[in-house]
């Protein structure tokens, strides 16, 4: 990839709509200006112009030019908005491609403009992440996230860590260079503090990173218990499709089906799976083994019951579920026609409903919701992805080095300082200040062409 060559793409989605937008982007746009308009354009002017292939008219539309650095880029961008029929941006690009020498164009790679505008320093490598977020967002809590870390809030985080690393690393180095010297005195327990500060406040972001990966790739709730209790008609009732088969004979569930639904802003994975008992046929027991693997990616799990059989139901003697986030459905209460005498009490853990009936339906929602809020988040975190956790852990373990080097007794000055660099380095690798090409092209090869 030659970053001195100009590059174009569609910046739309394929297919017919009410205007369609070629994107290009290069370190100089005036001949394909005037390649395509016969005419000089004025930064940030709209304009209404013919697309002209030689002297043929090929459409009319808006036009737009930005010139470096005040573009999306940071290099000049030209933005061509024609009527959005899937043949006339096609022709439109291949009248560009077919002068690419002449115009030292080329079709841009997956992620292009937006690689350029972070190699540029318009963005940093966390917000060209969040805008891949924002397009792949699948519910508004995504949406809101991305365009927090989008803001720069993540990187202002990163930035100030960094800068009382930096701090640390100055007092070090000067006083290994100039031991004999006027300068700061290496005060060890301030500097012990400080790296105890740092790690404090690194743990807190990893953990606000698990809920944000929640936000992102969605919470998974499993729909477990006995054969016939209900698990496939709830799941066919939350999402309102008949996708699970229903009969009245035990088994018929053999393996785990997904389906997404949205609640609250939230992306809701259901799990409907085998119901758990004792069998020997060889097909359910497989069925049951991927139950359980459900139950344990599961950050939510509806324990389905049938109400009918709740006085010899002992919650304790079941799976060994976790409380915090565990809901107990007792099912079938259409069914009941007269008070039982209930020894399992219905509070936020317990519930009852009948799914038949549709009674009790939206309790249910209403705790999947409380349990995916109950991370007491008081504002709605930046989008995290793994690489970012991998990066900030790696920092703490070189914190850690440095921090155990400082309290030997001959203090270790040299090695501690490399250690603190090295955490430096981690850093700077989420927000890109410090990163390889191959991480570069990993990142940017999941963008679309066109952004």
């Amino acid at each position: 990839m030659n970053n001195n060559d100009n590059i174009v793409a569609i910046a739309t989605a394929n297919g017919k709509g009410s205007i369609g937008v070629i994107r290009i982007s290069g370190p100089n746009l005036i001949n394909i200006i005037g390649h395509i308009f016969k005419q000089e354009l004025y930064p940030r002017k709209v304009y209404y112009l013919p697309f002209l292939d030689k002297n043929e008219i090929i459409d009319r539309g808006i036009v737009i030019f930005f010139k470096a650095p005040n573009s999306y880029t940071g290099e000049d961008v030209l933005e061509l908005q024609c009527h959005g029929g899937i043949y006339v941006t096609r022709l439109i690009l291949e009248c560009l491609l077919k002068n690419k020498i002449e115009l030292n164009l080329r079709l841009a790679d997956p992620g292009e403009f937006t690689k350029r505008a972070f190699l540029n320093g318009k963005i940093d490598l966390t917000q060209a992440e969040a805008i891949s977020d924002l397009i792949n967002a699948k519910s508004k809590i995504a949406v809101k996230s991305a365009n927090i870390s989008l803001s720069g809030k993540f990187s202002y985080i990163l930035d100030n860590i960094q800068k009382n690393l930096i701090n640390i690393q100055v007092i070090m180095e000067a006083n290994l260079d100039f031991s004999e010297e006027e300068i700061e005195y290496l005060n060890i327990d301030k500097i012990l503090n400080n790296i105890l500060e740092i790690k404090k406040e690194i743990k807190g972001l990893i953990h606000k990173s698990k809920f944000s990966f929640k936000i992102r790739e969605g919470i998974n709730v499993a729909l477990i218990g006995k054969p016939n209790v209900g698990k496939s008609s709830l799941l066919n009732k939350l999402i309102d499709e008949e996708v699970a088969i229903v009969t009245p004979f035990a088994g018929t569930t053999r393996d785990v089906i997904t389906k997404t639904i949205y609640i609250d802003g939230f992306q809701i994975n259901l799990m409907d799976t085998a119901g758990i008992h004792d069998t020997k046929d060889p097909v359910e027991k497989i069925g049951i083994k991927r139950s359980m693997l459900a139950i344990k990616k599961a950050d939510i799990i509806l324990n389905i019951h049938d109400i009918k059989n709740i006085n010899n139901i002992n919650l304790k003697e079941t799976i060994k579920l976790p409380k915090y986030k565990t809901i107990n459905v007792f099912n079938k209460i259409d069914l009941i026609k007269t008070n039982l005498n209930f020894n399992i009490k219905p509070n936020k853990y317990n519930l009852y409903v009948s799914v038949k009936k549709s009674i009790g339906l939206e309790d249910i929602k209403n705790r999947i919701t409380q349990i995916a809020n109950e991370k007491d988040q008081e504002e709605i975190p930046w989008l995290a992805r793994k690489r970012h956790v991998e990066c900030l852990k790696n920092t703490i373990y070189h914190l850690d080095n440095a921090y155990n080097n400082l309290i030997k007794k001959d203090n270790f000055l040299e090695l501690s300082a490399e250690e603190i660099r090295l955490a430096q380095n981690n850093i700077n690798a989420i927000t890109g200040k410090f990163t390889n090409e191959d991480l570069l092209g990993e990142i940017f090869s999941s963008f679309c062409i066109g952004k």
